[in-house]
């Protein structure tokens, strides 16, 4: 069933500790579960039970595991930029591409259940928040395309050739998954080649 996610759903500041950390149980109870099975598998009840959480209280901070899912993706998706964003701003496209496929493949288990698991829509819904996020956090390359296309193409590129890999299992190492996404996205969209 696919449910539509709302990423720009955050908690208030004002949240107390108590909020926070059943938050931070049920986003590790699905990382770790996702480990363990497909995520389509997965039931809120056993995230809430491995969480030590009430199956109500799942509810209170989540409409639905896929909003959970959506929740531990924004944090990815930021992770992500925040490890690529130094090297993408000195062009160092080959470093970019290494941290990134390093930082999936530490990730593989919640990666594969965000881009592969979760399905179509939500894959769809992933890769428009990465491309918000990204077009806000753009790294000016140089050279004369519109920084919107560049967000569109390098997210949804990036993205796809990461479920890819994913799906594939781990026959490709993440040095050879890198050299994949250089050559294939952030090689082209270097000032040199623009």
């Amino acid at each position: 069933m696919d449910h539509k996610i709302d990423f720009t759903e955050r908690p208030s500041s004002a949240v107390d500790a108590r909020i926070l950390k059943s938050r931070a149980a049920l986003r590790d109870a699905l990382i770790a579960l996702a480990g363990e099975k497909p995520f389509a598998e997965l039931t809120v009840a056993e995230i809430a039970k491995r969480a030590s959480v009430g199956y109500a209280t799942f509810f209170r901070h989540f409409p639905s595991k896929e909003a959970l899912l959506a929740d531990i993706a924004e944090s990815l998706i930021l992770d992500m930029l925040a490890l690529m964003g130094p090297l993408m701003r000195e062009t160092e496209t080959r470093a970019a591409s290494l941290e990134l496929a390093r930082f999936v493949d530490t990730q593989r288990a919640i990666c594969h259940a965000l881009l592969v698991g979760a399905g179509d829509a939500m894959r769809r819904e992933i890769t428009l928040r990465a491309i918000q996020l990204s077009a806000a956090n753009r790294v000016d390359m140089g050279g004369d395309l519109p920084g919107e296309l560049l967000s569109v193409h390098s997210v949804g590129a990036t993205l796809n050739i990461l479920a890819w890999w994913l799906e594939r299992g781990t026959d490709i190492d993440a040095e050879d998954m890198a050299a994949i996404l250089d050559r294939l996205v952030f090689k082209p969209l270097s000032p040199e080649a623009c």
